[in-house]
């Protein structure tokens, strides 16, 4: 009984006396080697060392996801920005720029029908312009189904990447919920008697311990390298929207900022309309008014009249007669030679 007294004594200068409340007597036991539990009590303590430091860890990696989130996140915020395009509304601009495609296709084959009608057009004219259009919408519309599948794969890689957030948090809540048992665990082996009730208790610390190694693993390794690689994709892709962006409007299709650009084109300026109409509306430049000539301009005129006159007889020159050309008959007017003949009979 003093060998008793004086290892719990022991214990509690060594490691300390939990504040745990006694677990119940199922969970202490009636009797054991009390050697053998100091013993698994100390490695129960060296493994919940090892789980607290992995479960903090688990909890600081959340923020190399969340710096590499909130980059790639920008990115997208500004393509969208840029292009005026709305998160979850791929399939409406699809369908507007396969109507503009449709509308310009029907424009072209009408002037290459109006053309064709010209005395100088080929026989196989709007044959031939029709089936160049024909081919030209048809790439045109593989582009249309091409950027609805990058724009949707950037949506969807969008939102994967908040699924990948939702899976660090709950690692990050499992680490931590087993930080928590296995304190707990270790906090009722103070209480135990039966060494092998205190063996079981160490175990089951130790199995936290690597429970939440592997989530450790998990997110450094395996699950941040995926989302680093997800995220390069959507780089990629946005990279390649923008390429299909750009050869779509030199086509002359609208894309980026879709609903002011077409609201712009099809209805002019004010400014421009208001300006038309003024210069339309512009007088004509007023002419300078005639001066009424003095007296002595009018005395001086009627002197000149006479010397006027006999100047412009000399300096008027001498008609020409010319000869009259001889009108050539037409074909149809000449006779032929049996004809005349019939004529002398």
């Amino acid at each position: 009984m003093k060998k008793l007294i004086l290892l719990a004594v022991h214990l509690f200068l060594v490691t300390g006396c939990s504040a745990m409340a006694q677990p119940a007597q199922a969970v202490i036991g009636e009797r054991g080697n009390w050697v053998k539990q100091r013993g698994w009590l100390k490695e129960a303590q060296l493994a919940n060392e090892q789980l607290q430091k992995d479960s903090l860890a688990v909890k600081k990696s959340r923020t190399q996801f969340m710096t590499e989130f909130e980059r790639v996140d920008k990115k997208i915020n500004e393509f969208y920005g840029a292009k005026g395009f709305s998160r979850g509304k791929v399939t409406t601009i699809v369908a507007d720029l396969k109507a503009d495609l449709q509308k310009d296709k029907d424009r072209r084959l009408e002037i290459a029908r109006k053309k064709s009608e010209s005395d100088d057009a080929p026989i196989n004219f709007y044959d031939v312009q029709r089936e160049a259009i024909e081919q030209d919408v048809a790439r045109f519309d593989r582009e249309f189904e091409q950027f609805n599948l990058d724009m949707k794969s950037i949506a969807d890689l969008d939102a994967s990447l908040s699924e990948r957030l939702k899976a660090v948090e709950k690692q990050i809540k499992e680490g931590s919920d087993a930080a928590n048992e296995g304190t707990k665990k270790l906090d009722e082996m103070w209480w135990i008697i039966d060494d092998q009730k205190a063996s079981d208790s160490f175990y089951s610390i130790q199995g936290l311990a690597d429970k939440v190694s592997s989530i450790k693993k998990y997110l450094d390794e395996t699950l941040f390298s995926d989302f680093k690689q997800v995220a390069q994709t959507i780089e990629k892709q946005i990279e390649q929207v923008n390429k299909q962006v750009e050869s779509i409007e030199q086509r002359g299709i609208v894309v980026s900022h879709r609903a002011s650009r077409v609201v712009k084109k099809e209805v002019p300026d004010v400014l421009e309309v208001v300006a038309e109409e003024v210069s339309e509306q512009e007088p004509a430049p007023r002419q300078k008014p005639k001066l009424e000539k003095s007296w002595w301009s009018i005395i001086i005129d009627y002197i000149k009249l006479p010397f006027t006159y006999v100047t412009s007889f000399w300096s008027t020159p001498v008609p020409t007669v010319r000869k009259r050309r001889r009108v050539v008959p037409a074909v149809d007017d000449v006779e032929s030679p049996a004809e005349e003949h019939k004529t002398e009979k």
